[in-house]
């Protein structure tokens, strides 16, 4: 029994030996551990401050640095700009020299993108010379195209040269050259050409010629354009070409020749509304009262004679609006009210143009209203001609019931809440 207790007491003994070893131990531990963290927490706070030494503080720049790079910048790129420019004006130059036709023709098409004036000149001085010799069809049309673009008047010459060529498409293109350079001293040499041309078959050059003499004034050439519109045997094209001509010249002796044949019944009635079209640009405000009656006529015919002369009563009532005559605007109004989109369209371009202020409640409903998207867009754009910013109060509007739209959506909600679960 003794010796029983005497094991019990020894076994607890070695219990409490080990249990206070341990605890010292624990300490010893601890103590490295926290100095182990104490340690890389200096080096923590060490490093950002060792990176403030390496690295410091950019410096603001001040507005006056920040003006020099941009306009440093600014320099580069004009250089790189000019530098390229240069380069294809010599791709130019070479290619008009030795490049295959296609690649002459694209490169006589670059000619107005040059910039560098110095090369510019260059190139136009090659581009006279290529109108006097090219014998490319297509190289030749264009250069007749960029001379007329570039509006060389020394080129004028070597253009004229050009109405003689073989191929209608040059003596086309010489045709038009002379006229966007206005190479006026070159109008008789024209007319020439259009006396000897053969009024029986309709030619684009041909057109070409009236239509440059057009706006070259030719008013000599009134007798000759009457006598070839009166014969039988001329195209009604060329008809309604030299009818456009006669506006354009403002001969004195053209508003009784086209008054005439606008009040004949007899004639087509294409021919009448060119007719009526060219005494409006002779601003013969003493045409309204034969031009009203011609419209008051139409207005009687039964429907379908009067959808037929439809065209001829819109010419008659736009040249009423182009010599101001404010009698015009009823007839316009009641256009507005057709189903047809294209008259409506046509009506308020007019009421545009003849700036009348009546015309601005309507407007406002076709803006609004009308069930054509173009309508409401052509209207949005009269009522600004007239100073009505009508699309600002559109879109404020259309803010407005959508911000309503929504308050009432978010009212009956309140007044008819759902069922919770």
């Amino acid at each position: 029994m003794n010796l029983f207790r005497c094991i019990i007491c020894l076994s607890f003994s070695a219990l409490l030996f080990s249990t206070a070893s341990a605890q010292q131990k624990k300490p010893e531990s601890a103590v490295k551990s926290n100095a182990a963290e104490t340690k890389a927490a200096e080096k923590e706070t060490k490093a950002p401050a060792a990176a403030a030494k390496k690295e410091p503080a950019k410096k603001e720049m001040t507005p006056e640095e920040k003006e020099n790079i941009r306009k440093q910048k600014e320099a580069e790129r004009e250089a790189k700009l000019k530098e390229a420019d240069i380069k294809k004006a010599e791709w130019i130059e070479k290619t008009i020299k030795y490049g295959i036709n296609q690649e002459r023709k694209q490169a006589v098409d670059f000619i107005p993108t040059v910039k560098d004036s110095s090369k510019k000149i260059l190139l136009e001085k090659m581009l006279i010379d290529l109108l006097a010799k090219e014998s490319d069809v297509g190289v030749m049309v264009k250069a007749l195209s960029v001379a007329g673009e570039l509006k060389i008047t020394a080129a004028a010459d070597n253009i004229a040269v050009q109405l003689n060529n073989a191929s209608e498409d040059v003596r086309i293109g010489a045709v038009y050259a002379l006229k966007d350079i206005g190479a006026v001293q070159k109008k008789d040499l024209l007319s020439e050409k259009l006396k000897t041309a053969d009024f029986t078959v309709d030619s684009n050059f041909t057109t070409a010629l009236i239509e440059t003499l057009a706006e070259f004034k030719a008013v000599e050439l009134f007798p000759f354009a009457k006598e070839k519109f009166t014969n039988n045997t001329t195209t009604k094209s060329y008809r309604l070409s030299l009818l456009i001509f006669l506006g354009k010249i403002k001969s004195p002796e053209s508003y009784d020749f086209l008054l005439e044949i606008f009040k004949d019944a007899n004639e087509d009635i294409d021919i009448r509304g060119y007719a009526v079209n060219s005494i409006s640009k002779l601003e013969r405000k003493d045409a309204a009262p034969a031009i009203s009656e011609v419209i008051r006529e139409i207005e009687t015919y039964p429907f379908e004679k009067k959808k037929r002369f439809y065209p001829l009563y819109m010419y008659s009532v736009t040249s009423l609006v182009k010599l101001g005559d404010t009698s015009a605007y009823d007839k316009l109004e009641d256009s507005l009210r057709s189903d047809n989109t294209g008259v409506r369209i046509q009506a308020i371009k007019l009421l545009k143009e003849l700036k009348d202020s009546r015309a601005i409640d309507i407007l406002k409903y076709k803006a609004e209203f009308d069930p054509s998207t173009k309508v409401q867009s052509e209207a949005i754009s009269a009522l600004k001609e007239l100073g009505v910013d009508y699309k600002k109060v559109l879109d404020e509007k259309t803010g407005k019931d959508t911000k309503d739209k929504a308050e009432n959506s978010k009212d009956n909600s309140k007044e008819n809440p759902s069922d919770e679960k």
